[in-house]
């Protein structure tokens, strides 16, 4: 499976467009609702999950350098793009944002473990405290699914 954020208020190029800004952690991890959690154990048959992950900004350090300080926060400090959905997730953005054109906005992975924290806010500090928390919850979304699937008979993991 892969996780990845939403905004309810600015679209992207890539996430739902219908306003849902949804996140749900699996924290803490439901081990009983694992649907394998009694069978473990080499006597059972055994997976190989061939891949997982979770989309995530990059840290303040690369990403300050290549936006305009008026764009330091994820919201891009303009108003939304009109984005039309192309294909699934795929979507065109016209308008003058910049944060449009990024994949997966992380408004709904922050609010998931923070709350609502500033989003809109435009500044060294309030853009480092938003990607921090991006790249942390990232971090709990992967930590949470491999706590799971060593809850059952799963062997291996590729993850991205």
């Amino acid at each position: 499976p892969y996780w990845h954020g939403s905004s309810a208020t600015h679209p992207a190029v890539n996430g739902p467009l219908d306003g849902s800004d949804e996140f749900k952690a699996n924290i803490p991890v439901d081990f009983e609702g694992s649907p394998d959690s009694s069978k473990i154990g080499p006597g059972h048959q055994s997976q190989f999950i061939s891949e997982f992950g979770a989309s995530v900004f990059s840290s303040f350090e690369s990403m300050s350098s290549l936006l305009d300080e008026s764009n330091w926060g994820i919201h891009g400090g303009a108003p939304p793009d009109e984005c039309d959905q192309y294909y699934e997730n795929m979507n065109i953005c016209n308008g003058t944002n910049v944060m449009a054109e990024r994949n997966y906005p992380c408004d709904s992975m922050i609010r998931e473990f923070w709350g609502e924290r500033g989003f809109d806010d435009v500044e060294i500090e309030g853009f480092q405290r938003q990607l921090y928390q991006c790249m942390l919850s990232q971090a709990l979304v992967i930590k949470s699914e491999i706590e799971s699937q060593r809850s059952m008979n799963i062997y291996g993991s590729l993850i991205w």
